[in-house]
């Protein structure tokens, strides 16, 4: 017994020393944007404070589980210190899985949390325990959440120092909604040209389902540059919260490139005119305005075509006689014009042989 309060001392005595260094180099989310409130209670060490909104602290901390049920975030104890649910601080927890996780459908708990003051450093940078026995670890297997009304029950154990430690004065509101964005920079883009996507989600992890060389690395809050893009393309991501977002990309041509895209009609140079779709160009050469669009000032126009006056039921030479075969019987009718020698016969005149009437 006088060992453990002489461990226990000793404590108090680390967490007072290095609670003001630990503040300055601690990363914590403001309590306010914390969603765990309340005391948790060991019969040897007191309270363990899971939220600054708690006690009025001037000092931002606070525990949050988020939508995937990861738990991170710092209590504080005025008797051991800073307590870490942080994963990143816990990979040699003493077995089973270091990082603390609430299941949303189950409602059990499962990880560790550590009292830094347990570590050589007394703030959690080393992951080393101390030398007199107490390490600081603080097991949460015991614990389950009330998912309806967030209510925690049961004990976790902090072995000789923390001992027992009662969770059923503390609560976690709803968890965030499940969130991911992304965003495509610049858009639209000059052919040829890459892009930068940004995404952010509160998720553990993201991936890309699509999008011309991006990738997240199963990141869920980071940025990537595409592929060049000569084509439009669409950028999204997946992220194990359930979520997904999107974004399209328009490709734009770029007038003097050298490369003929989008609405541009040419890109420098001259051609035929013929080569021009839908121009109705017999010759001539045009050349690339500045705008990237044809100057066809010394192309030759097709001359128009003549209709088929001897199939039009038309009598175009005033004649008294219309076409070649009205009945379309394939045989030339006995009352043709005169003018007309077939049914593809462009013209009815047919100067000194009128027919008398």
């Amino acid at each position: 017994m006088k060992k453990l309060t002489g461990i226990i001392l000793g404590i108090a005595t680390v967490a007072l020393v290095t609670a003001l260094s630990f503040e300055m180099s601690r990363t914590a989310v403001a309590g306010t944007g914390d969603n765990v409130t309340g005391y948790a209670w060991s019969d040897t060490i007191g309270w363990i404070s899971l939220n600054n909104l708690n006690t009025g602290d001037a000092t931002s901390y606070g525990v949050n589980i988020d939508s995937t049920g990861t738990i991170s975030g710092y209590g504080w104890s005025p008797n051991i210190g800073w307590v870490s649910f942080n994963a990143s601080q816990l990979s040699s927890c003493p077995s089973g899985t270091c990082a603390p996780t609430l299941n949303w459908t189950t409602g059990t708990v499962s990880g560790w949390a550590r009292a830094c003051a347990g570590t050589s450093t007394g703030n959690c940078s080393s992951s080393t325990s101390r030398t007199d026995g107490w390490d600081g670890w603080i097991q949460l297997s015991g614990l389950t959440v009330n998912t309806t009304t967030g209510d925690f029950s049961g004990y976790a154990w902090g072995s000789d120092v923390v001992g027992w430690v009662d969770f059923s004065g503390v609560n976690v509101g709803s968890p965030p909604a499940p969130t991911a964005n992304i965003t495509v920079t610049p858009n639209p883009v000059d052919y040829g040209s890459t892009v930068t996507v940004t995404w952010t989600s509160n998720a553990a992890s993201c991936t890309a389902s699509s999008g011309p060389g991006f990738s997240t690395g199963n990141a869920a809050n980071d940025s990537d540059t595409s592929s060049a893009l000569t084509a439009n393309a669409t950028f999204a991501i997946t992220c194990d919260n359930g979520t997904s977002d999107s974004q399209a990309v328009t490709v734009q041509s770029v007038c003097g490139d050298g490369v003929v895209t989008g609405g541009e009609q040419c890109d420098g140079g001259s051609g035929q005119c013929t080569a021009i779709s839908g121009g109705g160009y017999a010759s001539g050469t045009y050349t690339c305005t500045g705008s990237c669009t044809y100057n066809t000032a010394s192309c030759v126009a097709t001359p128009p075509l003549l209709g088929t006056q001897c199939d039009d039921a038309i009598d175009n030479d005033s004649d008294g006689y219309t076409d070649y075969d009205k009945n379309g019987d394939g045989v030339r009718d006995a009352d043709a014009d005169p003018g007309c020698t077939s049914t593809a016969d462009t013209s009815e005149f047919n100067i000194g042989s009128i027919r008398p009437r």
